[in-house]
Formats: structure tokens, sequence, C-alpha cells
């Protein structure tokens, strides 16, 4: 579901680019920091997942063109099937980036932990906001 929300996502740019929109075009993602609850192994790796799919599943195509490989390779079967000219039609240049934060994401190995306070180190993914010519801090709720 997530590859054709991205996909329609680059065609509504195109449609738009083409039809001279002035309007700064750019999406929202909810993009929340995900830290493993404890320094074991196995606290890490699911973090690193959690990360892949809620965080880098998204960034990922728009900025460096492609789908994590781990998180493809931990969807297996379950991965998208990505057609030839996809990855190209997601990637459109940004205007803006647009981030909802309302949390952090802390990753055990039995069940996820949502947390208020906020960690003193910056989100990994505002690396990836570079390639957008903005960035914003958004909220889409309450």
């Amino acid at each position: 579901m997530a590859h054709h929300l991205l996909l329609s996502h680059g065609l509504a740019w195109q449609a738009l680019r083409a039809d001279d929109c002035a309007v700064p075009l750019g999406i929202v993602l909810n993009l929340a920091p995900v830290f493993p609850a404890t320094g074991s192994e196995a606290a890490r790796t699911q973090a690193r997942i959690d990360d892949g799919t809620s965080v880098r599943w998204y960034c990922h195509p728009l900025f460096p063109g492609c789908y994590p490989s781990d998180i493809v390779a931990h969807y297996g079967a379950d991965a998208p099937v990505v057609q030839a000219d996809d990855m190209q039609t997601i990637a459109q240049p940004l205007d803006l980036l647009g981030a909802n934060n309302h949390s952090r994401h802390v990753a055990c190995c039995t069940m996820p932990i949502a947390c208020d306070t906020w960690p003193s180190t910056p989100p990994p993914w505002l690396t990836h906001a570079s390639r957008a010519h903005a960035s914003m801090a958004t909220c889409s709720g309450v």
C-alpha cells in the first residue's frame, strides 16, 4: 500500500508541474525517531527494522530513489512489486518536506513502546531533508 501511495504522489507532482503549478510541492510524513529500549542486540535489531518500516520506507524512495534493501529483505515475498519507472516517478524533486513528529518510538524485541519525551539527538531523517528546498515541522491533528 505504501508503494502505491508514494507512486500516486509522484504522479500527482508530475501532473501539477505539467500544468505549470506555481505552488510549492512537497509531502508530509510521520517521522518518529526510533531508539532501542536496551543495548541488547535484539533491541538494536528491532529498532533498525522499526525505523526501516516506519521512516526509511517512506524517505528512501523519495531521496535516494530506492527502498531500503534490509527492509525489502525483511518483507520478503510481501515486498511491493516495483515496475521499471516507479522509483523515478516517486523520487520527484520536492520543494518542501513536512514532518509530523508527535513522539519517539522505543523498540524492544517484544513490543513497541511510545514515549512522550524527546532524546537530545536530532532525528536521523533530518539528514535526508537537505534534498528538499525547505523542510518544516507540521501537525495534522489535535
